[in-house]
């Protein structure tokens, strides 16, 4: 019998920051004039504030956090009932399949009667092109990203959910038959060979995927050499010791030689940040509130409802022909609380109900 441990609170706190991070500040960028012909101005607002900048720039590298998070929630829930055979084949992927892709489909759905709504009036699509028939079969298939597909289509955020199922795929695999700790360097030094290549390939050999090894598994590598692990306080040290030490000699001396991309220190940093959050108790106390709980709970519904949200405020503004106003900060505030708004609906009314549907009908 599967025996559910505590929740890690600080992980889904951080799963709800990062869902911010990439739909109401970093998406934000769809309403730009780089993707909008009747979008004026040139900066998002708030765009002083440094945390905001840091978002609206850089807020793609929140998936590679995602990726690292599910790593160390996968391994913390799942390695000891998988490798013990507590949980087999069939309920592990029930599990999964009922806490994704409900969601998945549900956002799939309303998107492509969107766009086709959008691009009927137009001529246009409102953000991604590639929403044809090919593609929305490979977004129903849960393969729209890494795999045979030729760039975003649909509903594109979905497409690091698709890199997620691959990687429990692989997770499971691994914790059933192999060396977790040992297999985990090995999928990420071969994650760190296909992301350097100068070309992707269509399948699997490619960015995304690469991104999805690099992260899940180095989620796995902290939680085997972090958190289980009865020696922590020496581990922590070590990691936070290293993390300071290496961004310090990368920005200053390394730099000028080797360009490391954000994305690959997004997931050195994000081990930085679980080392202080397992173990530092105000980190942790600070974390534990009901607003970053409640952005964990959503982070999901929030990360696949916000882009059906913009464009449904897009399809509202070209009806009425209205100019968007990108540094509007009244604008900013009302797209980021309709789609948070939209986002606790789709929680409460699509996400939980259908997991436990689900569940319950599949006996699981």
């Amino acid at each position: 019998m599967l025996i559910y441990m505590k929740r890690l609170i600080y992980i889904d706190s951080l799963r709800g920051i990062a869902s911010v991070g990439v739909a109401v500040f970093w998406h934000y960028k769809h309403f730009s004039n780089s993707f909008q012909p009747n979008s004026v101005g040139l900066e998002p607002p708030l765009y002083w504030l440094i945390p905001a900048r840091f978002f609206f720039d850089y807020g793609d590298i929140m998936v590679d956090l995602f990726f690292v998070l599910s790593g160390v929630i996968f391994s913390y829930t799942y390695k000891t009932a998988v490798s013990t055979s507590q949980i087999g084949v069939y309920d592990f992927f029930i599990k999964r399949f009922s806490r994704l892709y409900p969601v998945h489909l549900f956002t799939l759905i309303v998107v492509a009667i969107l766009v086709k709504i959008y691009h009927s009036y137009s001529g246009r699509f409102p953000v991604y092109d590639l929403n044809d028939t090919y593609h929305f079969i490979l977004n129903i298939a849960f393969v729209q990203k890494g795999f045979f597909d030729n760039g975003y289509s649909f509903n594109a955020p979905a497409w690091s959910l698709s890199i997620e199922a691959f990687m429990y795929i692989l997770f499971f695999i691994q914790a059933r038959y192999w060396n977790v700790l040992y297999t985990s360097i090995l999928l990420i030094i071969f994650g760190l060979f296909i992301y350097r290549l100068p070309y992707d390939m269509v399948f699997i050999i490619n960015h995304p995927v690469a991104r999805g090894l690099i992260g899940f598994f180095s989620g796995c590598l902290v939680y085997e050499l972090l958190i289980k692990n009865s020696r922590y306080e020496v581990y922590r040290w070590f990691f936070i010791t290293g993390y300071i030490l290496c961004m310090v000699f990368y920005f200053i001396y390394l730099k000028r030689y080797i360009i490391v991309s954000s994305q690959l220190i997004m997931v050195f940093t994000a081990i930085f940040l679980i080392a202080e959050c397992h173990f530092n108790k105000t980190i942790r106390r600070a974390l534990d509130n009901k607003v970053f709980r409640l952005f964990g709970d959503i982070s999901l519904s929030l990360y696949m409802i916000h882009l059906p949200v913009q464009i449904v405020i897009l399809l509202f503004l070209n009806l009425n022909h209205i100019t968007i106003i990108y540094n509007d900060g009244l604008f900013f505030a009302f797209y980021g609380l309709t789609a948070i708004t939209f986002a606790w609906l789709l929680h409460i009314t699509v996400e939980k109900p259908a997991q436990k549907w689900i569940r319950i009908k599949l006996k699981n």
